[in-house]
C-alpha cells in the first residue's frame, strides 16, 4: 500500500488499522510534509451500518 497517493496530495505511508468496512491510514501531505492520519470508508454491496457503530453503541 505504500507509495500511493490519495486525492492526488496525500501520500500513504502506513495502514493504521483495518476493518470491515474502514480503514485507517497514516498519511503524508505532499503539499507541507506534514502527516496526517485518513480513516476511509469503503460502501460496498454487503455494507451494513452496523458494521461501522462502537460496541456497546445505543440505537
Amino acid at each position: 500500500m505504500n507509495a500511493e497517493i490519495i486525492g492526488e496530495h496525500y501520500q500513504i505511508q502506513q495502514q493504521l488499522g483495518k476493518q470491515t468496512g474502514r480503514r485507517t491510514l497514516l498519511v503524508r501531505d505532499m503539499r507541507n510534509q506534514e502527516l496526517a492520519v485518513i480513516k476511509l470508508l469503503l460502501f460496498g454491496s454487503n455494507f451494513q451500518w452496523q458494521d461501522l457503530k462502537p460496541k456497546g453503541w445505543a440505537d
